[in-house]
């Protein structure tokens, strides 16, 4: 389960559900789901530009080697802009690394959950509302699997009701009286068993990663006895066990005290501090500098478990440190602009926050006219004009390396096509 990634994809949906409509559950305030709309696509866009960049200048650069990232190696300047400004938010998207298919999902389903939360917040028996809305969007993938019907539901179709689930447990987590509170207030012998049911199920369903009669300790052995009794001999569907594994997981974090630490220690904080610049950055590692250590170590004799080992301790580090950099320089500078615009662009703005006189020591309050004038904002998201410098220097120096470097040759790379090829199957739309 801890290494089975679409599983943390489901579980990173349901987050996203519960967590987007927040403030709005809290306060009631319709300005919660406004602001979220304005800010929300400079918020994820602006780190894929910039991580994207610096996927595009290794591969023009030619730092990769013969068989890594090929795709990457004719992709021009223009397709950057492309892909990171409208490519990747149109829909599930992967023409320049595969993890983007998550994001055109995740940006999308962003509008319907502020939706749904405005709309059902307003009606009672509004569980009922949420509850038929994730079986309308299950029901098409049921019915295919037991072959009721020719087709099943394509990418994104499947991943909405996770998103969902997330909404429904944001508002019944924020009503005067939470049903969660019986769980949580219960004597710990019965807290135990029922955590230690939560834990197994993430931890035995959430392993089960295809619908195939393999995959256990490998994906390419034997399955488990444990997945074949779990998945009922293969009679449940793949999406029934990914489902409950992740539902189980966020339960797990809303009533268990044990778990609720874990996640408030300095690790996982920072992990989650830096999820988003590890997950665009991490294939950049994976697919190229692990890569060719391993083949560099595995070239000088050193067995395969001991260079995956060198492997992981040399570069889970650097991979961190880098995450944590690009968090500093790139995504809060993203996060900072999106809520400028959206505070600059309303027509009821804010009162600006006071600011602390030198001389004095005390809190005076700012000029709305001065604070919100197109010089004051200009200053406040001077990090963009760095970026903006970022990408003009780099197209230029793509030219000039182009015109002056004869590129290394490419050699066929079958890892990466079966990915593309497993992303193309998973696609396919209704008739």
């Amino acid at each position: 389960a801890f290494y089975h990634g679409y599983l943390w994809v489901e579980i990173f949906f349901i987050l996203s559900g519960f967590v987007l409509p927040q403030n709005f559950f809290k306060t009631g305030r319709a300005s919660c789901l406004t602001g979220g709309v304005m800010r929300r696509y400079f918020r994820l866009m602006i780190p894929v530009l910039m991580i994207l960049s610096i996927y595009l200048a290794f591969a023009r650069f030619d730092c990769f080697g013969e068989q890594t990232l090929n795709k990457l190696k004719n992709k021009t300047f223009l397709n950057l802009l492309y892909a990171a400004i409208l490519e990747t938010w149109a829909g599930p998207s992967v023409s320049f690394i595969e993890v983007t298919w998550t994001l055109g999902i995740e940006f999308w389903a962003t509008f319907l959950v502020y939706l749904i939360a405005f709309t059902g917040h307003a009606y009672r028996g509004r569980f009922f509302f949420y509850t038929a809305l994730i079986f309308f969007f299950w029901t098409v993938e049921w019915l295919g699997f037991l072959n009721l019907i020719p087709w099943k539901t394509n990418r994104p179709f499947k991943q909405i009701p996770f998103f969902l689930i997330g909404t429904a447990l944001a508002d019944l987590e924020n009503m005067t009286h939470r049903p969660l509170d019986k769980i949580r207030d219960l004597h710990w012998g019965w807290k135990i068993p029922l955590n230690a049911l939560l834990a197994g199920a993430f931890l035995i369903w959430g392993s089960i990663q295809n619908e195939e009669p393999t995959g256990c300790i490998n994906a390419y052995g034997p399955r488990c006895k444990v997945y074949t009794i779990a998945s009922i001999n293969g009679f449940l569907p793949y999406r029934f066990p990914l489902a409950a594994a992740s539902i189980s997981a966020i339960l797990l974090a809303l009533t268990s005290d044990v778990f609720q630490w874990i996640l408030k220690t300095a690790p996982i904080q920072f992990l989650g501090q830096v999820s988003y610049t590890l997950y665009l950055v991490h294939i950049l590692f994976v697919h190229w500098i692990q890569k060719d250590t391993y083949n560099y170590f595995a070239g000088e004799g050193v067995e395969a478990d001991e260079a995956v080992t060198y492997v992981f301790l040399i570069y889970t580090p650097v991979l961190f440190v880098v995450s944590w950099a690009l968090e500093i320089v790139v995504d809060r500078p993203a996060k900072e602009f999106a809520g400028e615009f959206d505070r600059q662009t309303r027509r009821n703005r804010p009162k600006p926050q006071p600011v602390l006189n030198a001389e004095t020591g005390e809190l005076e309050q700012q000029d709305p006219k001065e604070f919100y004038s197109c010089g004051s904002f200009s200053k406040r998201i001077w990090p963009m004009y760095f970026f903006i410098g970022w990408l003009l220097t780099l197209a230029i120096a793509i030219e000039v390396f182009n015109a002056t470097h004869t590129y290394k040759p490419m050699r066929h790379n079958t890892h990466e096509s079966s990915e593309q090829e497993k992303y193309a199957s998973q696609t396919m739309t209704l008739p």
